[in-house]
């Protein structure tokens, strides 16, 4: 008998249970999409209780009230105490459900004091965010980080907050990717609370509540933790959006400045090696580079130091490719030690145009030429590509040796005028010396 008793008490304890709820509101919050869990069954109101209460039961009452979704749920009566008695707890729904009479729960023993309370997104969007703003930077482009929720802006705090969570963030406020992510409020503070806490996003979502964290609303930070980005200030994929040399003898040598959104910044000369100088020079339009200088060689640039500990290994075509500490990562540098370049220069002289001449070098900012001793073909494709031309290509035609004519130039594909122009058949025999074909016959 005793046996069977204690059976009973367990299962009756254990037992997972389903009611008609008719009716659900949210009491003491800013609007009807935050407050206290009020829940309408059997003829009057309860309140439910904080016992295994969870992001899936929340969002099964904010789809019963209409709103999109649930942003986070508060334990221990944070909007107020409710009416009634509390119902139920324990609360299992798989978030699915269309009422939560559907969901497995229990009786309730609570007090009020564990009412449950939940805030839902006020909208029918499925997205928490609401609008996005980045305040105390240069621009709109770069600053810290608010987020509208439900009408109320606030701030991300830094923890973990990294280059991929900064992409997320870029492409919510409508720009490409992120420059860099920033923390201990790089721009200043920002306002309202610290909503949003240890983001960690793996940078291809389009908005924030795709990517994981530890809640909305769940942050202890304060503002001197607000995360920060800095976006790519244009549709274009590459961060660095020109070179130039400054303080040298001629455009192709001086300190190193590089624009990122608008601003003119250096390169920090920690590291600063002949790869990453070739690079440079390569952005810059040379073929490749003669000298990499540190500390001002050139003295000082203008703007900030951007970029340090550049880590190019002299293949790529512009220095986002290459690794680096991070744009405005700069630690300690200072225009003093900003990197310069001296970039080779070549031209050809002489010829019936820009593309066929005696062959120049400017070394030191003199000009010299080349012996023409055992200089054959292959050290004249060289040549050729060192002064941003490509063999000719021939297209259009019936066989290989005849076409339109086209060069490359500085990467780009373009034809020449023709015979109204002056194109004559000596034009065309260097033309086919260039694509390396015969001109006898």
């Amino acid at each position: 008998m005793i046996l069977t008793y204690s059976f009973i008490l367990m299962f009756n304890i254990l037992l997972v249970q389903s009611a008609t709820i008719s009716e659900v509101r949210l009491t003491g919050g800013a609007g009807p999409w935050e407050g206290t869990v009020e829940v309408y069954t059997d003829g009057s109101w309860g309140t439910l209780c904080d016992y295994d209460f969870d992001l899936k039961d929340a969002r099964v009452v904010c789809r019963m009230l209409g709103f999109g979704r649930e942003i986070q749920f508060f334990p221990r009566a944070k909007f107020g105490q409710g009416v009634g008695k509390s119902l139920f707890s324990y609360l299992s729904c798989s978030g699915n459900e269309q009422n939560i009479g559907s969901c497995g729960y229990r009786k309730s023993t609570c007090s009020h004091s564990q009412d449950v309370g939940i805030s839902c997104v006020r909208t029918n969007r499925l997205e928490t965010t609401e609008a996005i703003r980045l305040i105390g930077g240069t621009g709109p482009y770069e600053g810290t980080v608010e987020l509208n929720v439900n009408g109320q802006w606030g701030t991300i705090c830094d923890t973990n907050f990294d280059k991929h969570d900064a992409d997320v963030v870029c492409r919510m406020a409508g720009y490409t990717s992120a420059i860099q992510a920033f923390s201990n409020a790089h721009f200043g503070h920002g306002n309202g609370s610290s909503m949003l806490y240890n983001v960690h996003c793996s940078g291809h979502e389009d908005h924030l509540d795709s990517c994981g964290s530890s809640g909305w609303f769940s942050s202890t930070c304060t503002h001197d933790n607000d995360a920060g980005v800095a976006c790519l200030d244009s549709d274009r994929k590459s961060i660095s959006q020109g070179v130039q040399f400054v303080g040298g003898t001629g455009p192709h040598e001086g300190t190193v400045e590089i624009n990122v959104n608008g601003e003119w910044g250096t390169i920090c000369g920690s590291y600063f090696d002949m790869n990453d100088a070739e690079v440079i020079c390569r952005m810059a339009g040379y073929s490749r580079a003669l000298q990499a200088y540190s500390n001002a060689h050139f003295g000082p640039g203008n703007g900030s130091v951007i970029l340090s500990t550049l880590k190019c290994s002299g293949n790529e075509n512009i220095i986002d490719s290459c690794g680096s500490d991070g744009w405005y990562k700069t630690g300690t540098c200072a225009h003093s030690t900003d990197a310069g370049v001296v970039c080779l220069r070549i031209r050809l002289v002489g010829g019936a145009g820009p593309f066929e001449g005696r062959v120049e070098l400017n070394i030191n900012g003199q000009w010299g030429t080349i012996c023409d001793n055992s200089f054959d073909l292959p050290d004249a494709e060289v040549i050729c590509k060192m002064a941003g031309y490509s063999r000719v290509r021939l297209v259009g035609g019936f066989k290989q040796w005849e076409g339109r004519v086209e060069l490359k130039v500085n990467g780009q594909w373009g034809t020449i005028c023709g015979y109204s122009s002056g194109f004559d058949i000596d034009d065309a025999k260097v033309i086919c010396r260039m694509a390396g074909l015969s001109t006898s016959g």
